[in-house]
């Protein structure tokens, strides 16, 4: 989401104010002087992009992932929902949105990262997926095993930078997939057309059937 939109949004919400988080956002800003104007914009921008855009874009990854080929693992969840919460954890941890560029670093010192001399203030760009496949930490990383110990996976970030909504997440997609699961157990993908940006990682459009139900 550009922040041309979010820009958009706010002064759509401006003009309209609601009972929620954005209005109020608004106001301590402009009634209360408590957000500056770029702050503003750019907590608007980082909640819009971590709590709406990875999600539905991690929905479709999943359901692209859990039904291509033999659909077995599909069909596993299907017969045993409660894997639900272990299946989305190794989900994340396989194929998770957020893509490459999207978590820059900066050194504080001069380091030395894989024979590599990093000086003081240079950014790094941290490509958190070669970490989830890293085969020094995950046993045949590049398999989907949900029954892998949970845990270790970076996709939500780690330590001072992990994500401040990754139960919410969580609970975003376990229950996205179950409604998915129990409301068109058959559902097939057929189509899909995928993003070009390469920070999130995901389906700009997904066609999919399912028996009963329209396209």
């Amino acid at each position: 989401m550009p922040r041309t939109c979010t820009e958009q949004l706010l002064a759509e919400r401006r003009a309209r104010p609601r009972d929620d988080l954005m209005s109020a956002m608004i106001q301590a800003r402009d009634e209360e002087d408590r957000l500056t104007d770029t702050e503003l914009i750019d907590l608007v921008f980082t909640l819009l992009l971590t709590g709406f855009e990875t999600i539905i874009t991690q929905i479709p990854n999943c359901v692209y992932v859990l039904t291509r080929g033999d659909r077995v693992l599909w069909n596993r969840l299907r017969a045993n929902p409660a894997e639900l919460p272990a299946a989305v954890e190794e989900l994340l941890r396989n194929n998770a949105s957020a893509g490459a560029g999207m978590f820059v670093r900066y050194a504080r010192e001069d380091v030395n990262v894989g024979g590599t001399l990093v000086r003081a203030g240079e950014a790094l760009t941290v490509v958190n997926e070669s970490a989830n496949h890293d085969p020094a930490r995950f046993e045949d990383p590049d398999a989907i095993d949900f029954t892998r110990p949970p845990g270790g996976h970076l996709s939500f970030g780690h330590g001072a930078h992990h994500c401040a909504g990754a139960q919410l997440g969580r609970i975003d997609l376990q229950e996205g997939l179950r409604v998915l699961l129990t409301r068109t157990p058959e559902l097939t993908v057929r189509d899909i057309t995928w993003r070009e940006r390469p920070h999130i990682r995901g389906a700009v459009a997904m066609r999919a059937t399912w028996q009963g139900g329209p396209e």
